[in-house]
């Protein structure tokens, strides 16, 4: 006796007949599968925002030419001058000293950072992630120092027995 197998998958029913003419084109269905994925790919001009060590930041991505990337971010309160002066005078010395990265003060007596940087990669994840990357290392060492000026002084306290 003889077992004949029928997988659904790859053979027609055996009651119907098969047009190999009506079956689609591989060569078809590969351009429209990269018609749709150019299609969500992202497009200029994105926003987005992320979190670097505890800094919250926007990123914006243009579409002028050539593109920029450009990074905004908010590093913290500014002290005032009854908290500790010399720390306050400090931090406002950034504010306007340097071009990029630019510190700013708000009028709720924030320190804000902006700075841009030539995007010059793929505009997917991966480029995107690299140009922030990139950026980022470029201007640490502003925003460490910052971030330290910001950073309340802690108190040494001692117990004393009694």
């Amino acid at each position: 006796m003889t077992v004949q197998r029928f997988d659904p998958a790859l053979d027609p029913p055996p009651d119907s007949t098969f047009d190999p003419a009506a079956a689609p084109d591989l060569a078809t269905i590969g351009a429209q599968a990269e018609t749709r994925l150019a299609a969500l790919a992202p497009k200029a001009p994105l926003s987005f925002g992320f979190d670097w060590r505890g800094i919250a930041f926007n990123g914006r991505i243009g579409p002028e030419q050539p593109t920029a990337l450009r990074l905004f971010g908010t590093l913290g309160g500014l002290p005032y001058s009854a908290e500790d002066l010399d720390r306050r005078i400090a931090a406002l010395t950034l504010v306007g000293r340097s071009n990029n990265p630019r510190f700013e003060r708000t009028v709720n007596n924030r320190l804000t950072v902006a700075f841009e940087t030539p995007f010059d990669r793929s505009l997917d994840a991966l480029g995107i992630v690299t140009a922030i990357t990139l950026a980022l290392i470029g201007v640490r060492d502003a925003l460490e120092a910052a971030r330290a000026l910001l950073a309340k002084p802690r108190l040494a306290v001692q117990a004393t027995g009694a």
